[in-house]
């Protein structure tokens, strides 16, 4: 864990995880979504065997799809109650037309747990009344969510290994539809979320951004990789505020590194010539560390 003050936000959704569970197990619900989306997966699970929950990963989609029933998840971890815990996230936007199918699943289990996310105007409707939510801002998602709780992202909770860049600047500005209408896709961009799912391990993940010494990105978990890998971050908007939020709880506080653009004239101004700026360093790199 990166600090003392993020370690003790981790114990604390664990203590109340233990309340909840009390000796039973998890049914972990992974939600469809990109490879950064599962930086927030792979730090959910290490999170999970961590502190010694047991617990079996489902996605949703298969739920819904009816390829896996509840029956057999139950009979899996055998037990005929486990607690339900959804993974964090934006997915719980209106646009992707989540909450429905999440509601009816969340009314079949006598626990809900949702790991920290990003929340929409009145979230919470629909569900168990006694579902728990934990939010990764403390500002809409907060207000959105009255009884909801703080805890950083899952992502927060790896700790990759650090190795040296090989590259100065990694632009990897998004390319879908939170992407801010003034935004501009820079040559040499790369948006390597849309490159893998929620699903797909990490490791490949983390290494293409670590080669880069400093990273421009508007994608909140290029950013959360990037600043753990220990890189230079300058953060953008995406189209609504889960980007600033996360930046003023998590990062702002624990990560001198990491830089707030507000403004999308930044990138133009110090991204002027992507290709050069890598192959210069490359070769200033292979001279100092040859």
């Amino acid at each position: 864990m990166h600090n003392r003050s993020m370690r003790l936000c981790f114990e604390a959704l664990a203590n109340e995880l233990d309340r909840v569970c009390d000796g039973r197990p998890i049914a972990f619900f992974l939600n469809d979504g990109n490879w950064g989306d599962s930086l927030i997966r792979e730090g959910a699970e290490t999170f999970f065997k961590h502190y010694g929950f047991h617990y079996h990963m489902v996605k949703v989609l298969d739920v819904q799809k009816r390829k896996v029933s509840l029956n057999q998840i139950k009979k899996h971890l055998s037990h005929t109650d486990p607690v339900a815990v959804f993974n964090g996230g934006g997915s719980y936007d209106p646009r992707y037309n989540r909450l429905p199918f999440l509601r009816e699943l969340a009314a079949r289990f006598s626990s809900n747990v949702f790991l920290p996310a990003s929340y929409p105007s009145n979230m919470s409707d629909g569900f168990p009344q006694e579902t728990i939510f934990y939010a990764r801002d403390k500002g809409e998602s907060l207000k959105n969510v009255a009884d909801a709780r703080f805890c950083h992202d899952m992502a927060f909770f790896l700790t990759p290994q650090k190795t040296p860049p090989l590259h100065s600047i990694g632009v990897f500005m998004r390319e879908d539809g939170e992407r801010p209408t003034d935004a501009p896709i820079p040559h040499g961009n790369r948006d390597i979320s849309r490159e893998g799912r929620a699903h797909t391990p990490v490791k490949k993940f983390l290494a293409t951004i670590a080669r880069y010494e400093t990273v421009y990105t508007n994608r909140l978990h290029v950013c959360i990789g990037a600043t753990i890998l220990g890189r230079r971050v300058h953060f953008f908007p995406n189209d609504y505020f889960k980007n600033e939020m996360v930046f003023d709880a998590s990062l702002k506080p624990n990560f001198p590194n990491v830089t707030f653009e507000e403004d999308y004239e930044q990138l133009a101004k110090n991204v002027p010539d992507l290709h050069y700026l890598n192959c210069s360093f490359k070769k200033i790199f292979r001279r100092k560390y040859e």
